[in-house]
């Protein structure tokens, strides 16, 4: 894609799999949407915001498949656990620590 996009996709999720099957779903969302953007020529940058990746599991980037298209620009962007944690309230908010 070389022109501007017409629509920004944001989604956000992180590696740990939520709900046994989030990587499935982002994978369905991802290619079903490639296809309908291919169909009907709709300029599109789709951006995946990796937020709070689990480290000792494979990145978001390695287990999706981006479809190859003329219309939609993928982008992965990752937000570090050190930023995070500079925005986390515990007071506010629980942590799940995964071993």
């Amino acid at each position: 894609m070389t022109k501007q996009p017409y629509l920004s996709i944001v989604v956000a999720g992180r590696n740990d799999n939520y709900g046994g099957d989030f990587e499935q779903r982002l994978q369905n969302c991802i290619t079903w949407y490639c296809y309908y953007a291919d169909k009907y020529k709709l300029d599109t940058e789709f951006l995946v915001v990796n937020y709070n990746p689990v480290a000792d599991r494979p990145q978001l980037k390695e287990v999706i498949q981006f479809p190859k298209s003329d219309f939609v620009q993928f982008r992965m962007i990752p937000v570090p656990n050190a930023c995070q944690e500079k925005i986390s309230d515990v007071k506010v908010r629980k942590k799940k620590h995964f071993n």
